[in-house]
C-alpha cells in the first residue's frame, strides 16, 4: 500500500492530461502534451515528434531519414527490427498507459527484441532487451536503445553533461565537416566524453528558437549503462544517426532502461531541474512493475536503491536549506552529502552492501536534523 501511495506522490505528471492512444490500419500512436510516438504496425520501428513553443509538432527524424529501430550487427550485416513485423500488447497499469512490443530482429530464428513502454505526460520510460537463442557470428553494436536518422535542421543544437559534470553544449554545425560525434563513444572526433554525468545522464537535441527539445535520459546510469555508448553521428551525405544506446555483444540478453523526454523550452534547464524526479519516478515505475525491470545482480540492486534514497535526500536537503539554518544543520548537510558520495564510490568499486549502508546513513543524518528544525 505504501509503495502505491509513493508512486502517486512522486508522479506529478499524473496531474496533467494523460497520453491518448489511437490506432489505424498502419500505425499505433500515443500522443501527450509534449510528444507523439507513432509505431508502425507492419515493421518494428517508430517515429517521434515533439511540441514546439507555438504548439506545433516538430518531427525528430529527418524527412527522408530512416525511423527509429533496434538491432545489432552480425557477420551478415545489420539485423534490424525495422525489417520485421512486430506484435503489440496494450494495457494500463496503475493508471499509466503501457505498450509492449515484441519483434524479430532478423530472419534467423531466436533473435527477438522485447520492449515495454510506459507513457507519462512529458516522457516515456522504455525497458529494452535483445534476446538470442544462440550468439550470432560477429555480433556487435547491439542497439538496445534505438537508432534513427534525426533532423539537425529542426534540432540544430546538442547538450550533455560529461563525466565530470561539465555542460557540453553548442551548435551541431559548428563541429565541422562530417564525420563528427556528440556524446559517449563513436568512431571519430567531435564533442565526446568517456561517460555521461551519473547525476545528470542525458543527451539532448534542441532548437533555441522554436523551443523544440528532445532528450534521451538514462536511469540507473552507473549500473545499467556503464561501458555503453550513446551518441549522435553527423555522417556524410546529410544523415545524422542518433545511436541512443548501444554496446558490445555482452549487451545481448540483458535488460536496459531509458527515457525519452520532451519539452518546448529550447534548452536543458528545465530537464536538469526535473532530473531527480524523473530518475526517481523511473525507478518507481520499474519497482512497481508498471515497466518491469528484472533483477540484474547486486550492482544493479544497490544502484537502484541509491536512486530511491537520492530522491529522498534531494527533498530533505532542499527542505533543510529553507528552514532555520544552524551550525548543526550545516554540519549534518555536509556529512550527509559526504556519506552519499562515499556510497556512490562504493558501488563503482564493487562494495554493494556498504554502499547501501552509507546511503542510508546519509539519509538518517538529514532526517534526524529535519525532525528537529522543520516546522
Amino acid at each position: 500500500m505504501m509503495r502505491g501511495r509513493a508512486l502517486l506522490l512522486l508522479l506529478p505528471c499524473l496531474a496533467h492530461a494523460q497520453p491518448t492512444l489511437t490506432q489505424t490500419e498502419e500505425t499505433l500512436t500515443v500522443q501527450a502534451e509534449a510528444y507523439r510516438v507513432e509505431f508502425a504496425l507492419a515493421r518494428g520501428s517508430f517515429a517521434l515528434w515533439v511540441a514546439d513553443n507555438q504548439g506545433a509538432w516538430q518531427a525528430v527524424l529527418r524527412d527522408d531519414g530512416e525511423p527509429f529501430w533496434f538491432g545489432l550487427n552480425t557477420a551478415k550485416g545489420e539485423a534490424r527490427t525495422s525489417d520485421n513485423r512486430p506484435t503489440f500488447s496494450v494495457s494500463r497499469r496503475k493508471g499509466i498507459l503501457v505498450v509492449e512490443v515484441t519483434c524479430p530482429v532478423s530472419q534467423e530464428p531466436g533473435i527477438l527484441h522485447r520492449a515495454c513502454y510506459g507513457f507519462t505526460s512529458q516522457w516515456v520510460l522504455c525497458r529494452s532487451q535483445i534476446d538470442c537463442q544462440a550468439l550470432p557470428a560477429r555480433a556487435s553494436i547491439v542497439r538496445v536503445a534505438p537508432r534513427g536518422d534525426v533532423s539537425t535542421t529542426r534540432l540544430p543544437h546538442y547538450a550533455f553533461r560529461d563525466a565530470d559534470g561539465k555542460l557540453q553544449a553548442g551548435a551541431i554545425a559548428d563541429l565541422g565537416e562530417p564525420d563528427q560525434y556528440v556524446g559517449v563513444g563513436g568512431w571519430g572526433v567531435g564533442a565526446t566524453t568517456p561517460a555521461l554525468c551519473a547525476r545528470l545522464p542525458y543527451l539532448s537535441l534542441y532548437n533555441p528558437e522554436s523551443g523544440a527539445h528532445v532528450a534521451f535520459v538514462y536511469p540507473m546510469y552507473e549500473s545499467l549503462w556503464s561501458g555503453m555508448a550513446t551518441f549522435l553521428q553527423v555522417y556524410t551525405g546529410g544523415a545524422n544517426y542518433l545511436y541512443a544506446g548501444c554496446g558490445p555483444r555482452r549487451a545481448l540478453g540483458h535488460q536496459y532502461a531509458f527515457c525519452i523526454y520532451a519539452d518546448a523550452t529550447g534548452d536543458t534547464r528545465q530537464l536538469e531541474r526535473l532530473m531527480p524526479s524523473i530518475l526517481a519516478e523511473a525507478h518507481l515505475l520499474t519497482d512497481e512493475a508498471v515497466v518491469p525491470l528484472s533483477a540484474v545482480g547486486a550492482r544493479e540492486q544497490a544502484a537502484r536503491t541509491l536512486v530511491g534514497i537520492q530522491a529522498q535526500l534531494s527533498q530533505a536537503w532542499a527542505a533543510l536549506q529553507q528552514g532555520p539554518y544552524t551550525q548543526e544543520t550545516s554540519r549534518r548537510l555536509w556529512l550527509s552529502r559526504y556519506l552519499f558520495g562515499q556510497a556512490r564510490r562504493a558501488v563503482r568499486t564493487g562494495r554493494f552492501e556498504p554502499a547501501v549502508a552509507l546511503a542510508r546513513q546519509a539519509l538518517d543524518h538529514v532526517l534526524i536534523e529535519g525532525f528537529r528544525t522543520l516546522p
